[in-house]
């Protein structure tokens, strides 16, 4: 697809600052509404597994939402995407583990790009720096989206609720699905199929999927460092 297809074409964006959860919660939404799902990001970009990319191809037997063409994930700021004529979900975390999560990113997994190096700069420097400088950029993306958003699934509420807090979510994003549906969902997508056999909170650091745990900031900050993420979790108070 072009980017012109997604401008003419409504979907329902989903939208996360990186590391939150996005591909997995994608991944959730597109089986439950039977909506493709597309990687505005990287327009090439498809399921690597086979099973994954079957359940994601909206090809189930239960009727989509009209007028919605896919499920379009993106990190992206809303001037940069086509997001007018469709609906925005907005994919939120404790910006703690949002921390933790992509520094194990940029550390192991990002071969190149400028925020890859400046993080490492950054540290150079000490690793407030990077935190202050996550603040930053995390606060900007939720509240640039804020006023846009239809509905806000928190990561930490999806998994300690599971199915009835994603049937919850999407009905105030405007979509009535069966509850068994949602259930089936989060079966499907469980940490373990996807980090192929790993527990949740067993940790690959070079895995995408690298711990799939709630409050793993605990283990990583100190407590000085924990008082940088004041103006971020004020921020996050206000969505929730």
């Amino acid at each position: 697809m072009q980017f012109t297809d997604f401008a003419n074409k409504p979907g329902l964006w989903l939208v996360g600052y990186p590391r939150s959860g996005n591909t997995w919660i994608n991944f959730l939404c597109s089986y439950c509404l039977n909506l493709p799902f597309r990687d505005f990001d990287d327009l090439s970009a498809v399921p690597v597994r086979d099973w994954v990319r079957a359940a994601v191809a909206g090809n189930h037997g239960w009727p989509a939402p009209q007028g919605l063409h896919a499920v379009i994930k993106t990190h992206k700021l809303p001037h940069e995407v086509p997001h007018q004529n469709g609906r925005v979900i907005y994919l939120q975390r404790d910006p703690r583990d949002v921390f933790v999560s992509h520094s194990y990113f940029l550390t192991h997994r990002a071969k190149k790009g400028n925020k890859r190096f400046l993080f490492r700069a950054l540290g150079l420097a000490g690793r407030s720096w990077q935190i202050r400088w996550f603040v930053k950029q995390w606060q900007s993306h939720v509240q640039a989206w804020q006023a846009l958003t239809h509905a806000t699934i928190h990561y930490e509420r999806l998994r300690n609720e599971g199915a009835p807090y994603l049937t919850q979510c999407l009905q105030q994003a405007g979509f009535d699905i069966p509850a068994s549906r949602a259930q089936d969902a989060m079966e499907f997508f469980k940490f373990e199929k996807m980090s192929e056999g790993r527990k949740s909170g067993e940790a690959d650091q070079k895995s995408f999927f690298r711990r799939g745990t709630v409050g793993d900031w605990n283990n990583h900050l100190n407590a000085s460092e924990q008082t940088l993420f004041a103006p971020a979790l004020a921020a996050a108070a206000m969505t929730s």
